[in-house]
């Protein structure tokens, strides 16, 4: 799973809300749900983010324009690796 080993069981209520947005990952969800993961974790200010937003990338996300002016990423902006990630592609 994209997100195993990435939750701390002292945040349960993180937890908790991942295993609820997991719940409702279907087949062809392409990333969307570890997005939403990312884009919690960046709003609190987590740089575990970049990691889950590497894993959406991953799982089919893809590099649109809004990923790049997406304001839940605001606090990653000065990360080298969301810098790194954000980078244009081929």
């Amino acid at each position: 799973d994209a997100v195993d080993g990435l939750l701390d069981e002292t945040d349960m209520p993180i937890a908790q809300l991942a295993e609820q947005l997991r719940a409702l990952t279907g087949p062809y969800d392409r990333g969307r749900t570890t997005y939403a993961l990312a884009q919690i974790y960046a709003e609190l200010g987590d740089t575990t983010a970049v990691t889950l937003l590497q894993q959406a990338l991953d799982q089919g996300v893809s590099y649109a324009p809004e990923v790049h002016s997406d304001a839940h990423f605001a606090r990653l902006r000065g990360d080298r690796r969301f810098q790194e990630l954000m980078k244009p592609r081929g």
